[in-house]
Order: structure tokens, then sequence, then C-alpha cells
């Protein structure tokens, strides 16, 4: 049996079958937990759900355009609560334009995935977030 990594991931888009493409490239990195959103709205109460839980995600992949609450906002509203300084945010989506990518960088997103993505790209930038996550962990026990 193959161990299981041991993160907490939330998926968040509104289409079903994007959910579904990172849900599965999870599942064969054995990723322990994974959960999925639907709207911004929901990843937010999800998040802080679990944070209140004490167990907190690790990653949270977000789909930029979402009707109600955007992806975006969702980043701007916890990179500005020191509390989730160690979740890594993944942006996915289908914007692709300069100032995009540059409005994502400046609200804190630790990496950007532009869709349709690959496995590849998905399993890559989600181990590049799993060091990042490392990281950001070890400097705050030091």
């Amino acid at each position: 049996m193959t161990e299981k990594l041991p993160y907490k991931v939330l998926i968040v888009d509104d289409h079903v079958m994007a959910r579904q493409v990172v849900f599965n490239v999870m599942q064969e990195l054995k990723v322990e937990t994974v959960m999925t959103a639907a709207n911004g709205q929901e990843a937010r109460d999800i998040i802080y759900a679990a944070y209140d839980a004490g167990k907190p995600f690790d990653i949270v992949f977000l789909d930029w355009n979402m009707p109600g609450v955007e992806g975006i906002d969702v980043l701007k509203h916890f990179r500005t609560h020191p509390e989730f300084a160690h979740t890594a945010f993944i942006m996915l989506t289908a914007a692709s334009e300069q100032s995009e990518v540059l409005l994502a960088a400046k609200s804190g997103t630790t990496s950007y995935i532009v869709k349709p993505a690959s496995k590849e790209v998905i399993s890559k930038k989600f181990m590049e977030a799993v060091e990042w996550v490392r990281k950001q962990r070890a400097k705050s026990k030091s």
C-alpha cells in the first residue's frame, strides 16, 4: 500500500468537470484529504470551518471567474488574515492576460495555472505548493 500525502486540499471551481480533473490528479498523487467547493462563498465557509476545527487546508486550488464571490476576491480576503499565511493558493483559471497574472501575484497567489491544464502541470504545481508550505512552516518554527 502506498502511503498517503498528509495534506488537506480544497478545489474551488464552478465547473464540475474542472473540479473533477484536479480531484483525479489529487487521488492519483494519494493526497490524504481532498474537498471541493462550487463557488467562492462556499470556499470561504469551508476554509473557515476547517480552520476553526483545527484542521486548516494546506493548499487551495482556486478558479478566478465564478458567480458571486470570485476566486481573486477569496484570495485577497485570506491574504489579509495572518492565520492563513501558510495556506498555498493556486489560481486555476482561463484568465491568462499578463495583467491578470500580475494581479494574482500582487494578491498573494502561491502559483498560477492556466486552464485547460494537463495532469502533469497540475501535479507539478501541486508539488511546488507542497514545498512552499513546508518552507513556510519551517520559517515559522525557527
